[in-house]
Order: C-alpha cells, then structure tokens, then sequence
C-alpha cells in the first residue's frame, strides 16, 4: 500500500503538468 501511494502521487503530479503543459499550448 505504501508503494502505491508513493506511485499514486508521482501519475497525480504528472497528470498536473501534461494538463499545465496542454493548457500552455
């Protein structure tokens, strides 16, 4: 569970910056 947390954030901050990038463009 604990890993999977830990992956969990990693896809959710990731998921920010592709929206962040797709709204620069």
């Amino acid at each position: 569970l604990r890993a999977k947390g830990g992956v969990f954030k990693i896809w959710l901050q990731l998921k920010i910056l592709l929206t962040l990038i797709i709204h620069c463009l």
